[in-house]
């Protein structure tokens, strides 16, 4: 039995694809921890969704770096969350020209962030959901039957007035 030859011209790797268009995987995973998302890299790379998409499915390097560079963004934002929950101090620094002309540092203070009630709010919804989501459930006490009978009653009500 014949092997089945393919149509077209033998594909290159992605990693050769991706540095022909003066690329890296280097800056991939650089970008990808930047917080760039699958759009903009399509963009900067001059290529199309299902171009994007078919790179990520066939070469598992490639979607491992992307996934580890993005990892690393979103390790970021949950670091700086957490620092909002808590509340934080920071050193702010005044510098003021002299008489020559040059900055020199006329002031150091320390100040202080408060905890964020809304950070702390988002925080706890997305880490224990079942004691902090907004929607309760309630329970009516009806049957599916009793249930559908109110459907029903409700709609010939609003049907008399309109």
């Amino acid at each position: 039995m014949k092997k089945k030859r393919k149509i077209g011209r033998p594909k290159k790797p992605i990693k050769a694809r991706v540095e022909a268009i003066h690329f890296d995987f280097a800056k991939i995973k650089s970008f990808a921890s930047c917080g760039i998302i699958d759009e903009q890299f399509q963009k900067t790379l001059g290529i199309g969704k299902r171009t994007w998409d078919r790179w990520k499915k066939e070469d598992p390097e490639f979607m491992t770096l992307l996934k580890n560079g993005k990892e690393l963004a979103d390790n970021d934002v949950v670091k700086s969350l957490f620092k909002r929950t808590m509340g934080y101090q920071y050193h702010e620094v005044t510098r003021e020209p002299n008489l020559n002309g040059v900055l020199v540092i006329t002031k150091q203070v320390i100040k202080e962030v408060p905890p964020d009630v809304g950070a702390c709010a988002f925080w706890l919804k997305n880490r224990q959901r079942d004691k902090w989501k907004e929607r309760i459930e309630m329970d009516s006490g009806l049957d599916d039957s009793e249930i559908e009978a109110l459907r029903k009653l409700a709609k010939e009500t609003m049907k008399k007035y309109i």
